[in-house]
């Protein structure tokens, strides 16, 4: 909205509050993930014989959950500039960077669904690290700096009212996820890997939605 007024300096205060806003969050998130690992598995609805697996993949995840926050940032941060096709550039390398770096960690390693967490990771470091040079380089209309990180609790308040809607969307999704594999839980390991597929094959039309909503969004904002 800021950019579609021609505010471009408000945006660049409001871009790099947002993602540093988002860095402690995740710092925050990451420090109670791996502190209640164990107990945070079990609610998301791992079994006794799943558990382990469970929680050698959420290690590394937790690790990296700033990386891949920030990654999400910036990636928002270009589409609501116009610029998708650089976002893209970053989420995809790591995506396919990803899916070669999988049978690689779990098999060849022997590092099993720990390898597919490190795999995950190290992917998300490398769409970080592409992101963050488009906005180091210039290629934004916005700039992160900490020199511009608002003191002022509205505009805080500005950017949960804004990312809301979003986080109750996806938000709700995860809690229905989460709800179905507690009640698989009760049917064994199988039921827990079935819904699991039943899931990956229902995100392709939730992806769909998502994808139209966050590219309408710049076009009302502006």
């Amino acid at each position: 909205r800021q950019l579609g007024a021609k505010r471009d300096e408000e945006a660049t205060v409001t871009a790099s509050s947002g993602f540093f806003f988002a860095f402690l969050l995740s710092l925050i998130l990451s420090f109670i993930g791996i502190t209640f690992r164990p107990a945070l598995m079990r609610l998301l609805g791992a079994t006794e014989t799943i558990l382990p697996y469970a929680e050698a993949y959420a290690q590394y995840i937790f690790i990296g959950c700033p990386v891949m926050c920030l990654s999400f940032v910036m990636n928002n941060y270009l589409r609501a500039e116009g610029k998708a096709m650089l976002g893209m550039i970053g989420i995809t390398t790591g995506g396919l960077l990803n899916i070669v770096l999988d049978p690689i960690f779990i098999f060849a390693f022997g590092f099993g669904t720990a390898g597919a967490a490190m795999a995950t990771a190290l992917s998300q470091l490398v769409s970080f690290c592409i992101l963050l040079s488009f906005f180091l380089r210039g290629k934004s209309s916005v700039r992160i700096s900490l020199k511009k990180i608002s003191g002022s609790v509205k505009t805080y308040i500005q950017i949960v009212k804004i990312g809301l809607p979003t986080l109750m969307r996806q938000g709700l999704a995860s809690i229905a996820s989460i709800a179905l594999n507690v009640a698989a839980a009760a049917f064994g390991d199988a039921a827990v890997a079935a819904m699991s597929i039943a899931g990956k094959v229902s995100m392709f039309a939730f992806s769909a939605m998502l994808g139209f909503g966050q590219g309408f969004q710049p076009v009302a904002s502006f």
